[in-house]
């Protein structure tokens, strides 16, 4: 069983006790340059910023469907297990606007894959005539670990560090407002389904530059036979961060960060004439491949997909296959891969005195593969 950690909500007229508190709840110092948290062995001092409701970005939009009630629903329960603060982005086209974006694309496009073109421009574009700095966008079927608001704790520890040892390009301004400096990347990937077509096979066997993989110990992390797809690049407990220098490319936009920095320049590309009928994952992927775009992603993914079993829910097969729109994720077997202790599976009704009593979290990832455990 994970320990616990307590939020504090109190006045900051509390003053230096409950800064003194607060921190106490979120690491643990051991020795010289050593942190715990929650599981998390990290060798530079947190910055807390990476731990509030948005995970140290200035919002959490989630692209939200509308035939599907289920997937919002879930989200918006693991958010509020977990103390997230996701605000949906809803859908607003019409069928007409669906049939004039498939007629722009050279190759036949699905209408499932038209509207997540269309969800992810929309956010984009929201966010570009903000006055944010940074944002993290999520599919709605996405699933996370109830410990979700410590993993951005170690990557910015993690950045912060190597960057420290890099003085000629140190991306942390003074006065950002984000822990992950703004200026190493354009786009955070930390949901998608792997694929990382840059690294064939095993990373020992890939020659990469020096210090473009960044790892950390990480309790929550499923071992390689746990997890959906081989993912073994590291020793069980691993996570790593992959740099942009390393050109990691994976696929699924389940969940992925923009800064207002460079989010021009990516939208301009995402949407250049002449493209083919690919997915937006597709279109970022190959981006990132070629390196017209500085993308930084974890592996494994912090976010993945929750699915009903035998049937595909994603956004872009929502409109395409057989899932009832009105079917909810208790009328359905449902289960989340790569995902230790599901924030969907642990926030249903009654987790709270469940947590209270102590009972043990719940894990539910693919059932078809591993077994229920």
């Amino acid at each position: 069983m994970l320990s616990k950690h307590l939020v504090s909500r109190g006045p900051a007229v509390l003053g230096p006790l409950f800064l003194f508190l607060f921190l106490a709840s979120s690491w643990h110092f051991f020795g010289s340059r050593h942190y715990e948290v929650s599981g998390l062995t990290l060798k530079s001092r947190p910055d807390l910023s990476a731990k509030n409701s948005t995970l140290g970005f200035q919002s959490i939009v989630a692209l939200a469907s509308q035939s599907s009630k289920w997937r919002l629903e879930g989200l918006m329960r693991a958010a509020n297990r977990t103390g997230l603060s996701i605000r949906a982005l809803e859908e607003t086209w019409t069928a007409g606007e669906i049939e004039a974006f498939e007629a722009t694309r050279s190759m036949h496009t699905s209408q499932g894959a038209a509207r997540a073109w269309l969800a992810h421009l929309r956010a984009l574009e929201s966010f570009i005539e903000s006055n944010e700095t940074s944002t993290l966008i999520l599919e709605d079927d996405v699933d996370f670990d109830v410990t979700i608001r410590s993993q951005g704790l170690a990557i910015s520890a993690l950045l912060k560090e190597h960057y420290n040892k890099n003085p000629s390009f140190y991306p942390f301004d003074v006065g950002t407002t984000s822990p992950y400096g703004l200026r190493s990347w354009d786009i955070m990937w930390l949901g998608h389904c792997g694929g990382f077509s840059s690294f064939p096979g095993d990373l020992d066997s890939v020659d990469l530059p020096t210090k473009t993989v960044l790892t950390y110990e990480d309790a929550t992390r499923l071992p390689p036979t746990k997890l959906h797809i081989p993912q073994d690049f590291h020793d069980d407990g691993q996570r790593s961060i992959f740099l942009p220098e390393a050109h990691p490319a994976p696929i699924c936009s389940f969940a992925y960060a923009v800064n207002k920095l460079t989010v021009q320049k990516l939208y301009g590309l995402v949407t250049a004439p002449g493209q083919t009928g690919a997915g937006f994952d597709n279109r970022i992927n190959e981006l990132c491949k070629n390196g017209l775009l500085r993308c930084l992603a974890l592996q494994p993914e912090l976010f993945h997909h929750h699915e009903f079993r035998h049937k595909k829910a994603s956004l872009v097969h929502e409109t395409d296959s057989n899932v009832s729109s009105n079917q909810t994720e208790e009328e359905m077997e449902s289960y989340t891969v790569n995902i230790k202790y599901s924030a969907r599976c642990n926030s249903e009704e009654g987790w709270e005195e469940n947590w209270e009593n102590g009972d043990d979290l719940k894990t539910c990832y693919d059932h078809d593969k591993h077994g229920w455990p």
